[in-house]
């Protein structure tokens, strides 16, 4: 069986979400770098009006103003992908810092337990076990009060 106190935090919660955190991050980067060149060309374009004016630009005026109008959506749609990013950003550091906290409790009740006596021990057990089942072949099935699985890596660890 694993003792969650055994394996250090970082191993348990910085591992688990280090790569997907930098997955995002580097989304984020290539996003907002894809939207800040929409946004250079679109000045750019923008730019080319003053010429169009002046009859000094290559381009026709119905094409330059389809060509804005292209670059103003790609631009808002890139704007609206760098915003759901940075969103999913947020709520990735939210749910490292909820299993972190989640992580110094059952530690806190693992150095409880330790000094407990044996009615205390029942009352924090209690806390953890939702319900213990127990079947023909000695086979046992323990369902938590909280979710063991956003603290391990995989699921093979589960499997005590």
């Amino acid at each position: 069986m694993i003792f969650l106190y055994l394996i250090p935090k970082e191993q348990l919660i910085i591992s688990r979400y280090a790569k997907e955190t930098a997955e995002r991050k580097n989304h984020l980067q290539a996003l907002q770098a894809e939207r800040d060149k929409a946004e250079k060309d679109l000045l750019a374009l923008k730019a080319e009006i003053l010429a169009v004016i002046k009859g000094e630009s290559a381009f026709p005026k119905d094409t330059l103003a389809e060509m804005i109008a292209a670059q103003e959506k790609k631009h808002t749609e890139l704007e609206t992908l760098c915003e759901e990013a940075s969103a999913e950003l947020e709520r990735n550091a939210e749910l490292m810092a909820n299993v972190s906290q989640l992580y110094e409790e059952l530690i806190s009740y693992a150095d409880l337990y330790d000094s407990a006596s044996f009615e205390a021990k029942k009352m924090i057990v209690s806390q953890l076990i939702r319900r213990v089942d127990v079947y023909r072949g000695y086979q046992i099935h323990v369902d938590f009060n909280f979710d063991l699985a956003q603290y391990l890596e995989n699921s093979d660890e589960l499997a005590c």
